[in-house]
């Protein structure tokens, strides 16, 4: 005995997506032009955005030249993830801060490190490991 109705997507073998998008996706900007200058000059520093400014008016010209859109296109591609990154401004400065200071500093000494022999027969280990279980 069945308890929900038989429906003729059921028999198709189909499901339902949920209409909205989940909670949890990240809400990264669009990767348009738009979306990208809109980003960089809200959320990145100074000398972000003075980059971004130089290499869009580089684009631009590019494109005025070739009478052709591709610069812009490469544009948008190459700087994308540089907006995804800053679409969240309070994390990319806490990663920029230990960049700084790890460049300024070196890495923290307490981390373990490992030397090519070492790290060689760790990973023989785990595929040992993987293998036989």
């Amino acid at each position: 005995m069945m308890c929900f109705p038989v429906t003729p997507e059921y028999r198709a073998g189909m499901t339902v997506q949920p209409a909205h998008a989940p909670s949890s996706a990240p809400k990264w900007p669009a990767k348009t032009l738009g979306d990208v200058d809109r980003t960089i000059r809200t959320c990145a520093t100074e000398d972000v955005v003075a980059e971004f400014q130089a290499a869009l008016d580089k684009a631009w010209a590019a494109a005025r030249e070739q009478n052709a859109l591709q610069p812009l296109l490469n544009l948008v591609e190459g700087w994308w993830p540089q907006a995804v990154f800053w679409s969240e401004p309070g994390k990319a400065c806490d990663v920029m801060a230990r960049v700084e200071d790890v460049l300024a500093n070196g890495l923290p000494a307490d981390r373990k490190r490992f030397g090519p022999a070492e790290l060689e027969a760790l990973i023989e280990r785990k595929r040992l490991a993987e293998s036989r279980g």
